[in-house]
């Protein structure tokens, strides 16, 4: 597959950073190696899933600066053990991964080093392995913290190795259902649809469908007028968005649709630049509105020590 410039270019930096001038191969920064870790999840999901990497992403820069952003707000925190290692190792499994469902093993997190009630923002924090988020209707500054809990019962044997995805029964992984499987307490894979307990394929572009049910491929969307599957479509920066009539426009990932009564698709507000929760437009990506200006997301925002 080929990569897209700007993340060819990243990839060789980091490459040639990680050589010493005898040739000896260094550890890499943080940094380098939350961006490799993000450019091989996008690499993977474009590589797989073209069609929800499309209606998700408009390019494969736009997908590892964002994931990038997000690596670093969740390994980056002060409780994660061998963050770039751990980045490492996930990205090597990723890229040697075929497109199996869920991901690898390595991609797992580690256990960190908060104890029992300690605040967080991931399992990669927490001792046991487990983060809480506190759920609330409020506004809050921190909807993104957590409290490190007590994992659910242990996996019997058969279990312990299944993918992010799989379900357990009976002890045995069952991954999602494919064409023609059953499925009901498994779901079934990507852009398959369990219809009377049989998993059967999504209906295709053009397909009559039903506005009220979710059963076109994923990268479609029902027409409400038509009553077809079409292909979903984000509002650029200026174009409007949000209700539109009888269908939902969402905004491209650079940018968010304003609170106001005719919403417009503005830019997300950069880092360090003042932002306001309740009526926006919101930070982005790994960013939060924090004391009225955009912060990177820290758990010690959940703390009171930021």
């Amino acid at each position: 597959m080929r990569l897209v410039r700007g993340v060819a270019i990243a990839l060789l930096v980091v490459a040639l950073q990680q050589l010493a001038c005898g040739g000896e191969v260094v550890a890499p920064s943080f940094d380098d190696a939350m961006m490799r870790l993000s450019v091989s999840q996008c690499a993977r999901h474009e590589r797989c899933w073209p069609d929800t990497f499309s209606t998700t992403w408009q390019s494969l820069d736009e997908c590892a600066s964002s994931r990038a952003r997000r690596a670093r707000m969740r390994l980056g925190s002060p409780y994660v053990r061998d963050a770039v290692g751990f980045a490492e190792r996930c990205a090597a499994a990723l890229d040697a991964d075929g497109c199996t469902y869920g991901e690898p093993a390595a991609c797992r997190p580690d256990t960190g080093t908060q104890p029992l009630g300690g605040f967080c923002l991931s399992g990669f924090d927490c001792a046991g392995g487990t983060c809480a988020i506190l759920v609330s209707t409020a506004v809050t500054e921190t909807p993104f913290c957590g409290r490190c809990s007590v994992a659910g019962p242990p996996r019997t044997a058969g279990c312990r190795d299944c993918r992010v995805g799989d379900t357990c029964i009976d002890d045995a992984c069952r991954p999602p259902g494919k064409l023609g499987e059953s499925c009901g307490l498994v779901g079934c894979q990507t852009d398959l649809r369990c219809v009377g307990g049989v998993c059967e394929s999504a209906l295709a572009r053009g397909d009559a469908c039903d506005p009220a049910r979710s059963s076109c491929v994923t990268s479609d969307t029902c027409d409400p007028v038509t009553r077809t599957c079409v292909p979903r479509r984000r509002a650029a920066l200026g174009e409007p968005c949000g209700y539109l009539g009888d269908r939902f426009v969402e905004c491209e990932r650079a940018s968010v649709c304003s609170n106001d009564a005719a919403g417009t698709c503005v830019p997300r507000v950069a880092d360090g630049q003042p932002c306001n929760l309740e009526v926006g437009p919101g930070c982005n990506d790994g960013s939060t509105c924090f004391a009225g200006v955009c912060r990177p997301i820290s758990v010690a925002m959940c703390t009171g020590d930021s």
